[in-house]
């Protein structure tokens, strides 16, 4: 796993407001650490539900990059840390203009 890289994921179980079931989340964890050695990493989950108005920290997506079918939404104050058994498959990989807006919405969401 590689960061801008996309991945179906098992997200449930869930508690509360947390996204479930199958969801695309892109890898946002640093290539510095080495993914292969670790068992976790950090990913932001992905939907196609669109927000009820523009978010700083919802980033928009389009249709076919990273493997997405369909208009989708990077939900970057979801962010979070999953074990990799959790992978279905592999999708995609980000733009590098889609994760310098991730990146810019990570660093609000985490006061960077």
């Amino acid at each position: 796993m590689k960061r801008g890289e996309v991945y179906l994921v098992q997200l449930s179980p869930a508690v509360g407001a947390e996204l479930k079931d199958l969801h695309p989340c892109i890898v946002v964890q640093s290539d510095l650490i080495e993914h292969e050695l670790r068992a976790r990493t950090v990913v932001v989950p992905v939907t196609s539900r669109a927000p009820k108005r523009p978010l700083p920290f919802v980033i928009p997506l389009s249709p076919q990059e990273g493997g997405l079918t369909k208009e989708s939404f990077a939900q970057c104050d979801q962010v979070t840390r999953i074990d990799k058994s959790r992978a279905v498959r592999r999708m995609g990989q980000m733009s590098q203009t889609s994760m310098s807006k991730i990146n810019k919405a990570l660093a609000l969401v985490l006061e960077l």
